[in-house]
């Protein structure tokens, strides 16, 4: 397997040894494909991203350099492949140090913080660096990505310490803090750490001066004095250390019980500087991504265009919209943990549970929960009340707000920060065209996957098996209908049973009537494909209903000898709907368009629309289950 080098100089190693890349822009448009390993990038996104200003003749320049890429790859000639949507480093996201580093940081950071794993995982992890991320590519991606890349290093860094201090080890850490701090800005947090362990170690008499030393650093060149909890901490040491020395004093672990909410302290980069942390707590609320994210380049870029946490006279919003199972609120946490940097005020995350088990949150909880996250306060009893502290308090900040599964307009709107600094990242089943009437917010449409990137989530997730057998691999996406939610499942599936093949499991998803069984069998209501669906089903007005398992018995067959041999399967239009239904032809376009605003079907032509698959068959279990 070849592997890719992004965390130090540009670099690729197969078995033979390191391979010669050639010169830096080549390595640069291998950078740019790398970063997103198994997803197609754009000509246009590369050419972005090796030159800030593009030359004429940048796109050709990007094909030659292609070209002797294929040529270096000799071992592995597939590596580089052309797919819809662009070029592809067809190769498992671990065979890239940056895609092994954060999914080892991920990892970690989900395990105690007293817990020696999560220690040698991030050692581990953090062992992966080489240098300057990106070294030798130019140009103001490289620079983001490198900065987005070091604040995850810092974090695993302190991750790091922290948990070998509360295992009672402050040697252990001393050598790479202090080479860290060497390297760079002043990271207040590190301070921190470094003067506990000299503290812990029995030196604190060298604790002090390091404090004495970093803070004239600090109001020489930046003009500033160090934080309060670095203050609070020297006031502390100097306390313990008044009278005779001491010995070395064991570390107290942190409490079990690791509260819920995890702090870090960020405020925005000091220029020329660096990343500087220090101030009050912000708010990091953001779940994790799920393991294996693959595809939604166009869509993330998108994203980046649209979402700017300054400049602005209103905050930017955008909306994820798509049907069940399709990867929103994936979508919303890659993109949102991606760009954290750049909202150093805070991260603030609600699920508002449109569509779910349990009852949707009311505008009213939701505004409680995060004014008790940002400042704690007294909580104003009414929804106004609670909407304008809550835009008071946002105002000046950049904060990112992301509202996830949200059911309508009015569960979202009192949410929303009134502050140009602040982003709104909002997903839901529904098109909430309101928002986008009435605020400017641009919505990003979310489909299923194409085949290549469905293909090669599965590969993510079942590992060599689906390189073993690829056509039954494709046939597993396609019976899935290429969407995020089941192909997790199906993965899951094939992970249970590590002796049957991949092509056994493709035969048994070819029933229709019991492909949604085997889709239910994992165990967690939240991932059963069926019950998934039957959120958006009670979701509908009951003519809306009706007419969606009507569609779905019906869409396969000929409609009062109407052919449907050339239409799509799940093809249906206005006038057929009516006849269907027995309503007239403008109540089965309102219905139509209603379903589509669910995203329970797709638009495929004027007054013209389809079913995808696995809800059809949905539909017709309901259709069967209940009289029409």
């Amino acid at each position: 397997m070849t592997e890719f080098r992004l965390l130090g100089p540009v670099e690729a190693e197969d078995g033979r040894g390191p391979l010669e890349l050639g010169p830096p822009q080549r390595r640069a448009v291998l950078a740019a494909l790398a970063v997103d390993v198994g997803r197609p990038v754009p000509v246009e996104t590369v050419v972005d991203r090796v030159w800030d200003d593009a030359p004429d003749g940048a796109r050709r320049a990007v094909y030659v350099h292609l070209t002797h890429l294929r040529r270096v790859f000799v071992s592995d000639p597939e590596t580089l492949i052309r797919r819809s949507g662009g070029y592809v480093l067809d190769a498992r996201p671990d065979s890239v140090d940056v895609h092994r580093f954060t999914e080892a940081v991920r990892t970690a950071n989900a395990l105690p913080a007293s817990d020696p794993g999560r220690a040698e995982l991030l050692r581990s992890a953090l062992t992966l660096w080489r240098g300057t991320p990106l070294s030798g590519v130019h140009g103001a991606w490289a620079e983001r990505a490198r900065q987005r890349w070091r604040q995850v290093r810092i974090d695993a860094l302190i991750g790091w310490a922290e948990t070998e201090l509360s295992r009672g080890r402050p040697q252990e850490i001393l050598a790479p803090l202090q080479e860290a701090m060497a390297q760079d800005a002043v990271v207040e947090p590190l301070v921190a750490l470094i003067m506990r362990a000299l503290d812990e170690s029995g030196r604190g008499t060298e604790a002090v001066r390091y404090f004495a030393a970093v803070r004239r650093q600090l109001v020489d060149e930046l003009g500033v004095e160090p934080g309060q909890d670095l203050r609070e901490l020297h006031r502390a040491i100097l306390i313990r250390n008044a009278g005779p020395p001491r010995a070395p004093r064991p570390s107290v672990p942190r409490p079990a019980s690791e509260p819920k909410q995890r702090y870090v302290d960020r405020p925005p980069p000091v220029a020329g500087r660096g990343l500087t942390l220090a101030g009050p707590p912000v708010p990091a609320q953001l779940p994790p991504t799920p393991f294996g994210f693959t595809g939604r380049v166009l869509e993330r870029g998108r994203l980046d265009e649209w979402l700017s946490p300054a400049g602005a006279t209103a905050p930017s919003m955008a909306v994820i919209s798509g049907g069940p199972g399709v990867g929103k609120t994936a979508l919303a946490m890659e993109w949102a943990h991606g760009r954290a940097a750049e909202f150093p005020d805070g991260q603030l995350y609600v699920d508002l549970k449109g569509y779910d088990p349990d009852q949707p949150v009311p505008a009213l909880d939701a505004l409680g929960q995060l004014l008790r996250d940002i400042a704690g306060a007294e909580l104003p009893p009414d929804l106004a009340g609670r909407s304008a502290r809550f835009r008071s308090l946002l105002s000046g900040r950049r904060m990112l707000i992301v509202l996830d599964n949200a059911s309508n307009v009015e569960q979202v709107r009192p949410l929303l920060p009134g502050a140009g600094s602040c982003a709104v990242l909002v997903t839901s089943r529904d098109s909430l065209s309101a928002l986008v009437a009435q605020y400017g917010a641009r919505r990003v449409g979310l489909d299923a996957l194409p085949s290549g990137c469905a293909v090669a989530l599965l590969r993510a997730l079942i590992g060599r098996r689906v390189a073993e057998e690829p056509d039954a691999a494709r046939l597993i996406a396609a019976r899935c209908a290429y969407l995020p939610l089941t192909l997790r499942v199906a993965a899951e599936l094939a992970a249970q049973r590590p002796d049957t093949s991949l092509a056994t499991l493709a035969e048994e998803l070819a029933d229709e009537r019991e492909r949604l069984d085997l889709l239910d069998t994992v165990g967690d209501e939240r991932t059963a494909v069926r019950a998934v669906f039957s959120w958006s089903y009670h979701n509908l007005a009951p003519a809306a209903a009706r007419l969606f398992a009507l569609i779905g018995r019906h869409t396969t067959q000929s409609i009062d000898g109407l052919d449907t041999s050339s239409l799509d399967v799940g093809a249906i239009d206005v006038g057929n709907a009516a006849e269907l239904a027995g309503i007239a032809v403008g109540d089965a376009r309102r219905l139509l368009h209603a379903l589509a605003g669910e995203h329970l079907l797709r638009m495929v032509a004027t007054d013209r629309f389809r079913m995808p698959d696995l809800l059809r068959v949905y539909a017709a279990e309901r259709a069967e289950a209940a009289p029409l």
